[in-house]
């Protein structure tokens, strides 16, 4: 929303969306999130919401049967390549390249242009480094294009990368199809800003690296990134900082046996986020005594709130209304 056009539109927009949030949290019998850190944005709007008193607190102390840890999870079946699809086959890499994965879209709040900085500076001294995308259009039709889509290509061109060490696919690979593109790469990438939505955020793509057994080069500043550093998954770089990820490439790459010790670290962690692993509190929260945490008594006034937003909305934008409307 914070990159959107200032209209009264778009704020009402984001203001119907956080109310229905808000409801939701006012109202619901338990909740999941995908980390302690998110737990601990939920409690806290669960508080304002008077939706915790004492004597929730006294039968359920550490109120897991109100906000219970789910992350998201891998297969536990291994990734299997159906065909080749970089090395030897995307014009300009070739079979003995070193492919760096962008595993996934390219949105406003990530920072591909970074990467590109640091792939620019490398290919000045090696030709072997080569930078791949893994999809640009949204598989959403309804879903604009990024800015920071336009902003990554601009850049690459700029520095006249694309086709030499930049590439970029401007479709989007199908979710079955991703395993052979991440079993072909050599680094798996995630680079993103010093944002709100960095501290609560949970990648899946990094997920994904974990699952193909691929090293994992990110930013900090968000949960995963811990975990790369704290089980050494790969390394960690600053915001925005090229000389940093130039460092953390290049020390990946050019380290054989630094690699392998972090392939052998990924296979101990990876069977942590196993779904059948991962979802036991959710059954555990569905199956057990549970406990009747009482309603916000400020639902109803939510509910106004989010109505005269609506018809806010309508007024301001009819035009854009009658279509939602249509496509639904």
């Amino acid at each position: 929303h914070a990159a959107q056009r200032r209209t009264p539109f778009h704020r009402l927009s984001y203001r119907a969306s956080d109310l229905v949030q808000s409801i939701a949290l006012a109202t619901g019998d338990a909740f999941i999130c995908a980390s302690e850190r998110q737990r601990d944005l939920w409690l806290g709007r669960l508080s304002l919401l008077e939706r915790i008193d004492v004597a929730q607190g006294r039968a359920d102390p550490a109120l897991r049967r109100l906000v219970a840890v789910v992350p998201i999870g891998i297969e536990e079946r291994r990734p299997e390549s159906r065909r080749p699809v970089l090395k030897g086959v995307v014009p300009g890499i070739s079979e003995t390249d070193r492919v760096l994965l962008w595993s996934g879209g390219v949105w406003n709040w990530f920072d591909p242009l970074t990467v590109i900085g640091a792939v620019g500076r490398i290919s000045k001294r090696r030709g072997d480094v080569k930078l791949f995308f893994l999809g640009l259009r949204h598989p959403n039709p309804a879903v604009a294009e990024m800015e920071m889509t336009q902003r990554a290509l601009d850049l690459a061109r700029e520095l006249d990368l694309e086709g030499r060490s930049v590439f970029f696919n401007f479709d989007w690979v199908p979710y079955e199809e991703r395993a052979s593109y991440l079993l072909e790469a050599d680094v798996g990438l995630c680079a993103h800003f010093d944002t709100l939505e960095t501290r609560f955020s949970f990648r899946t793509r990094v997920l994904d690296h974990l699952w193909a057994g691929l090293p994992t080069v990110m930013t900090r500043g968000d949960t995963l990134a811990e975990l790369v550093e704290r089980e050494q998954l790969g390394r960690t770089t600053g915001f925005e900082d090229v000389d940093s990820w130039v460092t953390a490439l290049e020390s990946l790459l050019d380290n054989e046996a630094e690699y392998e010790r972090i392939q052998a670290n990924i296979e101990r962690v990876r069977g942590r986020f196993a779904w059948p692993t991962l979802v036991e509190p959710l059954g555990e929260l569905i199956a057990g005594e549970g406990l009747s945490f009482p309603r916000s008594p400020y639902v109803g006034r939510l509910i106004r709130r989010y109505l005269r937003v609506q018809a806010q909305v309508v007024v301001e934008n009819p035009r854009f209304v009658l279509k939602h409307l249509r496509t639904r």
